[in-house]
């Protein structure tokens, strides 16, 4: 069959999966799947209806930045940057077809690059169909779009273009692949500089050092033209705009205490080794299982790739495959915590970022999937009168069938079953997923595992028994089909566990809206309760929940007990205050902040707190003055008397003369405190507009409890004012008799540029993906492998 045939079947299938997924109105079940779900969703309504990406988040720890991975939509991928130019096209869609066509668009890139990268490997188009059915069907993203997928999505058409600069000398290639990296980091983290560099630098030393004679002379065909310094010119601005990305993030005002990070962000070598212990080779259990409990990784690749494997590193490494199962044995080597990590750790730059060694797996994985292909190149091409391929053939069809002995007995002995989510978690998987817990479920999985082992064990038996040509092309089409259904069966099991399905009233849910405004905290209206209980029902599945979920359901708590790690610092000073903490220690997180759970807690039995922070009294607050203090220490002893009702604001002043007197009781219990009529006219993610009347012949102070930051404009009456930080935390403005139209604006010139520049890159790349697609249907530009035959 043409190998466009094959890829259009393929690109068919993927069509089907979320075809399946739309339908039934799925989302992930929690865990970073729905935190991206929910992000995506924020920054995309907001300027689908209020014509601006988010840059503040109001509803996360009182308010607080956009970090450098949100600012320049970390979370968002490639579709959605692209839609933020024309995001008034889609105001009458719903989101949930647009979550997933942007994922659709992403695994089509992984699905480009893998095929493309296959065809320098094998010459059998069955062979590159069977690699491509690997890759797409193991890598489950509903949990874990992040190390399971994003961590990887992009490698292949990188190595592919800097594999074409060496062939044909075209340092165009050389742009490509750089400007591919950078954009990777906007559907990313930061791990995956380090990472994805190292990957791609190890690949190319090992292929130039297995295959030496080769490398040296495409080197040497190199010219070093004007064209080149265009590419390397082009490739260091591609480079600058990643710098810049992480520049926007060094927000002064932010502190981050995520879990075993320091509060610059880097990991010390020990928890570098041993975070979320999961190293050691454990997580390579889904190979024989067809089964993968954890939230953040799947690895089972088909029970015929495990065959095939074995074939490929006895019989089919030459000098020109050789480098990927060196790059294969590296990547164990470097996730198992040796020496080898280590060496990386201080050599390696910005590896000290990198925490979850032991989630490379899936990125060796994917070139796992080309070492199979490796195996099964061998089969199509060699003699089946090979005494020596027939024993091995029959070796591994015995051991596959003892393979499904076991998993058979898996299914059948009750103990055990009941055993396996006990296990699971002594042995330090991270998140188990709960659905896959229940005994009949894990019975139902493991008779399936043990149905297509058998199955696979009777079709490698196959391959030594049957001798006739044209009997066995229908054998290899039949390998091909029983490893489509062996995968993506596989894959629709596990998206099925890992996603919900919506009802219809609450797929409406999903529609882009106005932002509604909450005028105190904790309040929640009937249809944030309902978007509340989506939230709910999808974190029942698993046990790791995010502050973000909060951007989804528009929810504005006092405190929140999902996971919290970063804050604006003027947030945490007041809180260290009513706690009667020191403010100057930045390097230790609040009281109130549990560490284990990474939970932020806020002095809820503190009534004066209660009162400033927009709880017991509306976010928007009156006061006839404000008392400035010349530092934030004197600031916060008045915040922390025990006289203090929270009826007084306190504004930060370097320029004010004299000294609080936090020790007299009169004053700090006074109650300055005005309740006047206001009106919210406007309210988006970084902007609120509202009126009030001042009746009195005196100024009014306004207080809004929202995070102060440098960042914030503010007007009346559309006349630009200054902004003082009150009560070591919120925004406070001076307001003049009469009516007041106030507007805060948060805005930064910076990055809206960075925003601009990569929602145009975001499109020229799925431009790029769909012609590159187009031509593989079209079997166009075709390019026969390059490896030597062994």
């Amino acid at each position: 069959m043409p190998a466009n045939l094959l890829f259009i079947l393929l690109l068919g299938l993927q069509g089907l999966f979320f075809w399946f997924l739309v339908a039934q109105s799925r989302v992930p079940v929690g865990h970073d799947g729905f935190h991206i779900f929910t992000m995506q969703y924020f920054f995309l309504n907001n300027a689908v209806v209020h014509g601006e990406v988010p840059q503040w988040m109001p509803f996360m720890t009182h308010g607080t930045t956009a970090t450098w991975w949100y600012s320049v939509q970390g979370v968002c991928g490639l579709l959605t940057n692209a839609l933020f130019h024309c995001a008034e096209l889609i105001r009458n869609t719903n989101f949930l077809g647009l979550y997933y066509a942007s994922m659709f668009l992403d695994e089509l890139l992984l699905l480009v690059g893998t095929w493309l990268l296959a065809k320098r490997f094998f010459s059998s188009p069955l062979t590159i169909l069977f690699v491509c059915v690997s890759v797409l069907g193991s890598s489950i993203w509903a949990t874990q779009p992040y190390f399971n997928f994003y961590h990887f999505y992009t490698l292949p058409l990188i190595i592919y273009f800097i594999h074409r600069l060496l062939d044909e000398g075209r340092w165009l290639y050389l742009f490509f692949a750089a400007h591919l990296f950078g954009m990777q980091i906007i559907t990313s983290d930061a791990y995956v500089i380090p990472l994805v560099s190292m990957v791609v630098a190890m690949y190319f030393l090992f292929y130039a050092l297995c295959d030496f004679k080769q490398v040296a002379g495409q080197v040497r065909n190199l010219k070093f033209d004007r064209r080149f310094y265009g590419a390397f010119l082009g490739s260091i601005f591609s480079m600058a705009m990643v710098g810049l990305i992480l520049k926007a993030g060094m927000d002064p005002q932010l502190v981050n205490f995520n879990h075993g990070r320091g509060t610059e962000g880097a990991v010390p070598l020990n928890v570098f080794l041993t975070y979320s212990a999961g190293t050691g080779g454990i997580e390579w259990r889904d190979l024989i299982l067809r089964f993968s409990p954890g939230a953040d990784s799947t690895l089972y690749i088909g029970f015929l790739s495990l065959a095939f494997i074995v074939i490929g590193f006895l019989r089919n490494l030459n000098p020109s495959s050789k480098h990927i199962a060196c790059l294969v044995l590296f990547l164990l080597i470097f996730s198992a915590s040796t020496v080898v990590s280590v060496l990386f750790y201080y050599v390696w730059p910005l590896m000290k970022y990198f925490r979850h060694l032991a989630l490379v797996s899936p990125v060796a994985k994917f070139f796992v999937c080309f070492l199979a292909g490796f195996g099964l190149d061998y089969i199509l091409t060699r003699n089946p009168q090979d005494k020596t391929f027939r024993w091995i053939m029959t070796m591994l069809a015995l051991g596959m069938g003892f393979l499904s002995v076991y998993l058979w007995d898996l299914a059948t002995h009750r103990g055990l079953l009941q055993a396996i989510p006990a296990l699971v978690s002594k042995v330090g998987l991270l998140l188990f997923i709960k659905p896959f817990e229940h005994p009949t479920l894990l019975r139902s999985q493991f008779e399936q595992s043990a149905f297509y082992a058998f199955w696979a064990a009777l079709l490698l038996l196959s391959l030594v028994w049957i001798r006739r040509d044209s009997l066995r092309l229908f054998l290899f089409v039949g390998l091909l089909v029983f490893h489509i259904f062996d995968v993506y069966g596989y894959k629709f099991f596990e998206y099925k566990m890992r996603t919900m399905a919506l009802s219809p009233q609450q797929k409406q849910l999903c529609r882009f809206q106005k932002i509604p405004y909450s005028p105190r905290r904790g309040l929640a209206s009937p249809e944030v309760i309902k978007r509340m209980m989506i939230a709910k029902d999808t974190y029942k599945k698993t046990v790791s929940s995010y502050w973000g979920l909060h951007t989804f359901t528009f929810f504005d708590p006092l405190q929140t007990p999902l996971i919290t790690y970063n804050w604006q610092i003027p947030f945490g000073d007041m809180l260290r205050a009513f706690e009667k903490q020191s403010i100057r220690n930045k390097q230790e997180p609040p009281a109130s902040y549990v560490p284990d759970w990474r939970l932020l807690n806020f002095p809820v039995q503190n009534i004066p707190a209660r009162k400033i922070a927009g709880a017991d009294e509306d976010k928007v607050q009156f006061f006839r003055n404000v008392h400035f203090g010349p530092s934030d220490d004197a600031i916060a002893e008045c915040l922390a008397s025990p006289s203090y009702k929270g009826n007084l604001v306190f504004a930060s002043d370097a320029r004010a003369s004299g000294k609080l007197d936090c020790h007299d009781a009169a004053t700090v219990a006074g109650d300055e405190r005005l309740h006047l009529p206001y009106q919210v006219l406007d309210y988006s993610a970084n902007r609120i507009k509202l009126q009030a009347d001042v009746s009195a012949m005196d100024p009014v102070w306004m207080m809004y409890s929202d995070a102060w930051h440098p960042l914030w404009q503010a007007t009346i009456n559309a006349q630009p004012t200054p902004i003082y930080k009150a009560n070591l935390s919120y925004k406070a403005v001076l307001l003049n008799p009469g009516s007041n139209t106030v507007e805060f604006i948060f805005k930064s010139s910076y990055i809206n540029w960075l925003q601009k520049y990569f929602g145009w890159s975001a499109l020229f790349w799925i431009l790029a993906i769909i012609f590159l697609a187009v031509r593989l249907c079209l079997g166009l530009g075709s390019q026969q492998a390059v490896r030597t035959r062994g």
